[in-house]
Formats: structure tokens, C-alpha cells, sequence
């Protein structure tokens, strides 16, 4: 699989890697073992920890692996998350507090089973935890040896760049994007372009409304929340790009976010094996100028 810079870090990361939010709740651990070899199979080891499981499943079951020594710590490229608390009552749940970090961060480390991390990401903008804490924990962390490179999530462009302004390091940004979902265009891809920032993308099949024909999805809201009039109109003009190119839906909306001018890496929530394969695919195929076009045009 090819592999870019992580910004302008000496970081190469694969254009697709594993994101584990849905674990345990959509699949087995068995069924999750299997995605991971066959993330590694085609040349992937980026696998992304979000911190959405307070009793850290993900983690769990990545350091049963390397103790059983099923592939090696090598083998991985670990992104980890901290800053959410989603056992804590609601309005308490993003707390970036150094106290909160370090304990989130160590007590995940304990659980893979590993000193360091290679992406440590800060889950959310906590406005009450001040910028020079947050970066003063950012920067323990790397000189620690606790993580080899740092990122934050879910930023606008404005604190990306003010967080940034507190140091020479390269933050990566991580944020939603999809043709459903282009929010980051605004201002975040602007900044980290400026910055040059790596850049990456969680949900670019947008929790699988993007992986089939709108017609043969859920008519309940709440199963798709991405889906109304303009859905519908992207996801026709998807199908018919598709199909011209002999391609699915979900290898070809992966390939157009792969595709984007400064992308780093995109995050896929696999529930299912089969499902490795537009992965793969997406991997392999580069959209023509006039279908990214197309699809830029159409999902404005």
C-alpha cells in the first residue's frame, strides 16, 4: 500500500488504516483479529485507538496480540487518542486536564502492553483546560517517550494554529471527511495546508452511507443520519461514477477522499472481512481528473 508523509514529518503512514471506534460493539474479537491481518496483509499496520471505549477494549485486545506475539509492535503504527471520558456524566466528558491525559494515556499503554505510541492524538478542544497546559502535556509526552508524534482532533483551523504557534513540532489534524461530510474545507484543510500539517480523515464512508445505493439504506433518520436530498443526489452521482469505473461506491468515495490535495491517511471504521477488499481496491485505484471533478462538483 503506498505510504505519504505524516505532514511535514519523517513519519510515512499507508493511505488507509483501521479505525477501531465500533469494536466491540459491531463485531466479535475474532472478527476484529481478522481485520487486522488483513490491514497488515496489504500492507497496513495504522491502527487508530479513539478512546470511545471506557473500558479500553481496543487496546485490550491489540496487547493480547503482541504478547501472543501474533505480528510484532514493529508490524503497528498506533494512533491513540485521549481527552474523552465517555463514562463521565455528560458536560464532563472532554477533559483534557494534564491529570486526565497522562492517566488516559498511561493506563492505554498498559493495556497494549507497549511503552510509546506512535501518533498520540488529543481527542477534543477542551475550552477550560488553558493552551499553555495542553501544550506544556503534549510536550512531556514526546520528551517522555510516550508517543514519537502528536495530533489533535476535531480542531477548527484557528486553534490548530494556535496551538502550532506554541511550538516547532508538527501537529497532524484529524477531523470527519467525506463527500457527505466536507466541513474541514472551511478552514481546517486551509490551515494545515498552510502549516503543513498532516492531514487526516475519520469517517470517509461516512458510518457506511457511502458503501451502497441510498435506495436499499434505512428510511429511519436516526440509522443515517447523513441521509436527506443532497445525500441522495451525491450518492446517484457516485453510483453512476462507480459504475463507469467498473468500481463500488465504497471504493470509489474512498479513492476521492484518498485523492485530496495534502491527504496523509484515511481512517476506516471495517466491521465485516469482505469489506477489506475497497479498502484494497481504493488503495490501488487513482480517480481520473474529470470523475473527482464530478464529485467535487456535486457534493459542494
Amino acid at each position: 500500500m503506498e505510504r505519504r508523509q505524516l505532514g511535514n514529518t519523517g513519519l510515512r503512514v499507508p493511505v488507509f488504516g483501521v479505525d477501531t471506534s465500533a469494536w466491540p460493539h459491531h463485531m466479535t474479537d475474532e472478527e476484529a483479529r481478522k481485520i487486522i491481518h488483513g490491514f497488515l496483509d496489504m500492507g497496513s499496520g495504522l491502527v487508530d485507538l479513539p478512546n470511545r471505549n471506557p473500558d479500553y477494549h481496543s487496546e485490550t485486545l491489540i496487547g493480547e496480540e503482541l504478547r501472543r506475539r501474533t505480528y510484532s509492535r514493529d508490524d503497528l503504527i498506533l494512533s491513540l487518542a485521549s481527552g474523552y471520558r465517555p463514562h463521565a456524566p455528560a458536560g464532563f466528558r472532554i477533559d483534557c486536564s494534564r491529570r486526565s491525559l497522562l492517566q488516559q494515556l498511561d493506563t492505554s499503554l498498559r493495556c497494549l502492553g507497549t511503552d510509546f505510541v506512535d501518533i498520540w492524538t488529543i481527542a477534543y478542544w477542551d475550552e477550560h483546560t488553558p493552551l499553555t497546559e495542553l501544550w506544556a502535556t503534549m510536550h512531556y509526552v514526546l520528551n517522555s517517550g510516550r508517543a514519537r508524534y502528536v495530533a489533535v482532533h476535531g480542531f477548527h483551523g484557528w486553534q490548530l494554529a494556535l496551538i502550532s504557534a506554541q511550538t516547532s513540532e508538527s501537529i497532524a489534524c484529524q477531523s470527519e471527511y467525506s463527500l457527505l461530510q466536507r466541513n474541514a474545507e472551511a478552514e481546517l484543510w486551509p490551515a494545515a495546508h498552510y502549516l503543513q500539517s498532516g492531514m487526516i480523515a475519520t469517517r470517509p464512508l461516512a458510518l457506511g452511507a457511502l458503501a451502497q445505493p441510498w435506495r436499499k439504506l434505512s428510511p429511519q433518520p436516526e440509522a443515517h443520519p447523513y441521509l436527506n436530498d443532497r445525500a441522495h443526489t451525491i450518492l446517484d452521482a457516485l453510483e453512476t461514477a462507480a459504475e463507469g469505473l467498473g468500481s463500488t461506491l465504497a471504493t470509489t468515495a474512498l479513492s476521492w477522499v484518498k485523492d485530496q490535495p495534502g491527504m496523509s491517511t484515511c481512517l476506516v471504521g471495517v466491521s465485516k472481512e469482505d469489506q477489506l477488499i475497497s479498502v484494497q481496491e481504493a488503495g490501488e485505484q487513482k480517480l481520473p481528473r474529470q470523475i473527482l471533478a464530478a464529485l467535487d462538483d456535486v457534493s459542494q
